[in-house]
C-alpha cells in the first residue's frame, strides 16, 4: 500500500513538473514573439517558434523519461519506418479536423483568405508552413506529452483503461 502511494506521488508530480514546463514554454514563445517580433506575421518565425517548442519538449520528455522510474512504454524501439508511418499517419488524422476548421471559419466568415494577385504555389507553400508550423507548435508537443507521457503514466499505475483515458482528457481539457 505504501509503495502504491509513493508510485502514485511520483506520478502525480511527473505529470505536474511536464504541464508546468510546457505552459512556460508556450509562455515563453508568447512573450518572445510579443516582445521581438512586432514587425507583423512571419511564416519564418512562426516555424522557428514551432521547431522551438517541439524540441523543449522532446528535451523535457526525455529528461523525464531517463529519471522516471516508472515503465513507460512509449520509449519502447521501434523501427524508423513504422515510427515515420505512424507520425504521418498521425498528421493525417490531425490535418482532417484542421482543415474542416479553416475552411467553417472561412464559409462562416470569422477570417478571410485574400487571393487577389497571389500566385497559387505562394498561396500553398503559404498554407503548408502554417499547418507545419501550427503541428509543431500545438499538434505534435501536445500529442507528445498527454498520449505518449502522461497516458503511460497513468497506465503505469491505474489498473481500468477507461479511468486513464478519462483522467488524461480531463488534464488536456485543463491543460489546453
Amino acid at each position: 500500500m505504501i509503495d502504491h502511494l509513493f508510485r502514485l506521488r511520483r506520478v502525480i508530480v511527473s505529470i505536474m513538473i511536464i504541464l508546468v514546463s510546457a505552459s512556460l514554454y508556450w509562455r515563453l514563445m508568447l512573450w518572445f514573439q510579443q516582445s521581438y517580433m512586432k514587425s507583423g506575421y512571419s511564416q519564418l518565425h512562426h516555424l522557428l517558434m514551432g521547431l522551438t517548442i517541439t524540441l523543449l519538449v522532446l528535451i523535457t520528455l526525455y529528461i523525464a523519461g531517463r529519471c522516471s522510474k516508472e515503465n513507460l512504454k512509449w520509449r519502447e524501439h521501434r523501427s524508423f519506418r513504422t515510427k515515420l508511418s505512424s507520425f504521418i499517419t498521425d498528421f493525417l488524422i490531425w490535418l482532417i479536423p484542421a482543415t474542416l476548421g479553416v475552411t467553417l471559419c472561412i464559409t462562416l466568415g470569422w477570417s478571410n483568405v485574400s487571393i487577389l494577385n497571389t500566385p497559387i504555389s505562394d498561396m500553398l507553400l503559404g498554407a503548408g508552413l502554417l499547418m507545419i508550423s501550427v503541428f509543431l507548435i500545438e499538434a505534435l508537443p501536445e500529442e507528445l506529452i498527454f498520449r505518449g507521457f502522461v497516458f503511460k503514466l497513468l497506465q503505469s499505475i491505474l489498473p481500468l483503461w477507461w479511468s486513464v483515458v478519462m483522467i488524461q482528457t480531463v488534464l488536456f481539457s485543463l491543460f489546453a
